[in-house]
């Protein structure tokens, strides 16, 4: 019988560190992560909470557990997005672990603890309007030599020819000297 006593000696010395670390797996996890921003436009110029990152599709490795603000800039056009954080798979089990094994849940105080959400961001640039200063219509038909003219458009309520009625609902005017 000392066989058995020695074998629950050494799985319990084993098992011990085993046991205050396995609620704490985020403490193994990297503190970054990598964000994919992708524009809609290929020459889009992307910035990262202000700060510039590059044109077109990028990868940036930042820290977890932050909020970060995501823009992406063609000309005049502009989108952006908001990069929150989650709890983590890994910090989902230190939760569980931490309940069902009654050890410190010391995975919770740790960056692996949380996720980016989402970690992969599309930003859609809205369309070019096409419209330019020197393209609007002009107030007057453009007359053009040689060619027909144009029938303008009739007028709205026109009154026959001989009445004397103004259309307004007001008595007429008097004359000056009356």
């Amino acid at each position: 019988m000392p066989a058995p006593r020695f074998l629950r000696l050494f799985v319990s010395a084993l098992m011990a560190p085993v046991m205050a670390v396995v609620p704490g797996c985020s403490v193994f996890v990297p503190s970054h992560q990598d964000l994919t921003i992708v524009p809609s436009e290929d020459t889009a110029e992307v910035y990262l909470n202000g700060n510039r990152v590059g044109t077109g599709t990028q990868t940036v490795s930042v820290k977890r557990g932050e909020d970060y603000a995501v823009m992406a800039k063609s000309g005049e056009r502009v989108a952006t997005a908001k990069v929150g954080r989650k709890i983590s798979g890994t910090g989902v089990a230190d939760i569980v672990g931490g309940l069902f094994l009654l050890v410190p849940f010391i995975g919770v105080f740790a960056p692996g603890f949380w996720a980016l959400n989402p970690d992969k961001v599309s930003l859609a640039l809205p369309q070019h309007t096409g419209f330019t200063p020197a393209q609007t219509a002009r107030p007057y038909p453009v007359v053009v030599p040689g060619a027909p003219a144009a029938n303008p458009a009739p007028a709205v309520n026109q009154q026959p020819a001989g009445t004397t009625d103004s259309g307004s609902r007001l008595p007429p005017r008097r004359p000056a000297g009356q």
